[in-house]
């Protein structure tokens, strides 16, 4: 059942039925070819029983990692969930459920997750950043993403010690070609 799950791309069931089966039979598991990817499966799965017994947000965000880190985001949204309903002011853990709705096509909760990030910080830059990349290429709304791309520009040249030298130039650049 693991591979089926695995192979469909829905990584947190078929880790969750590969840990079954090595509670029944480790030896076969070991010996099986899933025996590369039984230590992520193991620590993922141990990370989600310690985030649910504990109820800390901490464990949530590492489970929810691994899985943006995998690029699965339908399995990071659910641990990014869990992580915001302990504790709601997490602009970052926000931002990264933003960017994994996005990458699941669910284009409109990814809208609605940035707006709620720029509800309590105005000066998001990437909050305003990437709400205007995803309003201008798949909601097609030039208007306000250009809007979106001034203000974080200017946020960018305001908060330019909190960046890299690198990322700083990288951003700036991206945004120039944003507006022109």
């Amino acid at each position: 059942m693991a591979s089926v799950y695995l192979k469909s791309g829905d990584i947190l069931k078929g880790y969750s039925q590969l840990v079954k089966a090595y509670n029944i039979n480790p030896k076969a598991v070991k010996k099986s070819k899933f025996n590369t990817i039984l230590n992520s499966a193991l620590e993922v799965i141990t990370l989600q029983h310690r985030a649910k017994k504990s109820q800390d947000k901490e464990l949530w965000n590492a489970f929810a990692d691994n899985f943006f880190d995998m690029g699965a985001y339908k399995d990071a949204i659910y641990g990014y969930n869990k992580s915001l309903k302990i504790e709601k002011n997490q602009p970052k853990i926000a931002l990264k459920l933003a960017l994994s709705y996005q990458k699941s096509n669910q284009v409109y909760n990814a809208v609605s997750t940035l707006r709620e990030i720029l509800k309590f910080e105005e000066d998001n830059f990437f909050a305003n950043f990437y709400l205007a990349k995803i309003l201008r290429y798949e909601l097609r709304d030039e208007i306000e993403s250009h809007e979106l791309f001034l203000r974080a520009k200017t946020i960018l040249e305001v908060k330019k010690d909190e960046f890299s030298k690198s990322d700083y130039i990288d951003l700036k650049l991206a945004i120039k070609n944003e507006l022109e």
